[in-house]
């Protein structure tokens, strides 16, 4: 993450489709002197489970807990039911702030919403549709980078720092997330396959 901490959620980006129909918490840092992203309820200010959705709330209420100060951010819940897919793309962005080839690719060929990461350093973006029960959720990818793939089961943060060029809302995309999926299940040492439109 930035020295300064995460960044901060620019609220007026993030997609109508998320805060409509998504659940939404506050999230925090570190817990019990673990370092990482745990998802705190926005009323309770306690931790929360991804396979409880009782306890998550709708965007309003996890807003109101982060602008008095709850969590360091926002995120929501991915369920099945919702079918929204998650897509971490992690080390994308460089030290100089450009968008890795490999990560462009994908972007380009899922046109949706995508934000930088709480880090900056990393892609998120959502699409709707969902995912077959054995698609591999990680994949390493090209010059260091990591893929990851999330349909329920799974909180993602937010932060509305929107991608330059992306959608402002969660589109289909059903050609460019089959094609994910077949990366994801290819093995390191396969040649990508000619109908893959982020191919090299």
């Amino acid at each position: 993450m930035p020295d300064s901490g995460p960044l901060q959620v620019i609220l007026e980006n993030l997609p109508r489709f998320l805060k409509e129909f998504l659940l939404w918490c506050v999230w925090i840092g570190s817990y019990q002197d673990r370092q990482g992203k745990f998802p705190v309820s926005p009323i309770s200010g306690t931790l929360i489970g991804v396979d409880r959705a009782y306890q998550w709330y709708p965007y309003k209420d996890a807003v109101e807990a982060y602008g008095r100060g709850v969590g360091v951010g926002l995120g929501v819940l991915l369920r099945a039911e919702d079918h929204v897919v998650g897509i971490d793309l992690d080390d994308a962005i460089g030290e100089d702030g450009a968008v890795a080839t490999w990560a462009a690719t994908i972007v380009s060929a899922i046109p949706t919403y995508w934000e930088l990461s709480p880090s900056g350093r990393g892609l998120r973006g959502f699409v709707r549709g969902t995912l077959p029960p054995n698609c591999p959720k990680k994949k390493a990818a090209l010059a260091g980078g990591r893929i990851e793939v999330y349909c329920e089961g799974r909180f993602l943060t937010v932060t509305g720092h929107r991608l330059e060029g992306s959608t402002p809302d969660v589109q289909d995309c059903p050609v460019g997330l089959q094609s994910l999926v077949s990366l994801m299940g290819m093995r390191h040492d396969s040649s990508p396959t000619p109908n893959l439109p982020f191919a090299d």
